[in-house]
């Protein structure tokens, strides 16, 4: 499971357990599980979990092209941290992002409306946005939200007490590998050759 350069990412890049997320910023179940991972940043921390932000706007949601460019340029202007403050707001405020009024947003959040939004059609911002659906198409992901942890996929809204018992697993298995001389770089690469192995994933209606 790649990450790229131009994903928002949170947490230590030698974290042992990341969270990949195909996300639609228009998307109110994409928002519950925010909230979720939210919760679980809080709960492991950085030196124990990544969480990696990928884009997968669909087509029923005529405003989440453009929030995925929005959240790209954030994060290509002002970096993660900025990332994440707007992908938090924008969960908070989907009125403002099903009514395009991202240039509110992007002020909240410290940042030049103008700037953002002229780097947002930058044909490198729409290469990076379209980069991350040819992956889910790649993959077989077809519905939002979708969460592979160390590479094992969960599609749909996922409880804290899911999420815990994947990570609390993964965190166990890492943990072993490490114990067995197992270098922290290349532990990600196993677990998830060793996950996408596993024949099922969770799906949740």
């Amino acid at each position: 499971m790649p990450v790229d350069g131009d994903d928002a990412v949170w947490g230590s890049a030698m974290a042992p357990v990341t969270i990949v997320v195909f996300t639609d910023l228009e998307c109110p179940f994409c928002a519950q599980n925010h909230a979720t991972l939210v919760a679980m940043k809080r709960r492991y921390g950085e030196e124990r979990l990544r969480v990696v932000v990928k884009h997968l706007p669909l087509a029923m949601h005529p405003q989440a092209p453009a929030a995925a460019r929005v959240t790209q340029a954030v994060l290509a202007s002002a970096g993660p941290q900025k990332a994440f403050a707007f992908l938090d707001l924008a969960y908070a405020r989907p009125d403002a992002v099903s009514s395009g009024r991202f240039p509110e947003l992007v002020r909240e959040v410290g940042l030049d409306p103008e700037s953002v939004l002229a780097h947002a059609e930058d044909s490198a911002t729409a290469d990076a946005v379209l980069a991350d659906v040819e992956l889910a198409q790649r993959l077989g992901v077809t519905g939002v939200p979708h969460l592979r942890v160390n590479g094992r996929p969960f599609t749909g809204v996922q409880t804290e007490d899911t999420l815990r018992a994947a990570i609390d697993e993964e965190l166990r298995a890492t943990a072993e590998l490490a114990r067995n001389g197992v270098r922290s770089s290349e532990i990600y690469a196993l677990r998830v050759a060793a996950n996408l192995a596993r024949p099922t994933a969770l799906h949740v209606p």
